[in-house]
């Protein structure tokens, strides 16, 4: 399996902007935040809240929220959206947020 991130978030913007409404536009918009989060791209926060005013009762809306706070609770981004303040409420059920709420963010450097 080729794991090529980049390679991939070409293609995904390639099908976003020749299918902008289309079937698979959620999809390509989730995984376009997502490895922009994962890649520490510093537009990954403008990308997730993108993506969750564009989707916010999508099933990633959560996991969108989740990590926009662990990107704001990183040591070189001393913020916390208020969304994430909120995110206990309703994400305790998200495996994203039982597997990252008991261990402190690890992230470092790119």
């Amino acid at each position: 399996m080729d794991l090529n991130r980049t390679t991939a978030i070409i293609d995904y913007q390639r099908v976003l902007d020749t299918f902008p409404t289309g079937k698979y536009a959620y999809n390509c918009e989730w995984r376009i935040s997502w490895v922009a989060y994962v890649n520490r791209q510093p537009d990954a926060d403008d990308r997730l809240t993108t993506f969750l005013l564009k989707y916010p009762v999508s099933a990633n809306a959560v996991d969108a929220i989740y990590w926009l706070g662990r990107n704001a609770s990183a040591p070189e981004t001393p913020r916390m959206p208020a969304a994430y303040t909120r995110k206990q409420s309703i994400a305790s059920r998200n495996l994203f947020w039982q597997r990252g709420s008991s261990a402190p963010c690890q992230a470092g450097p790119g």
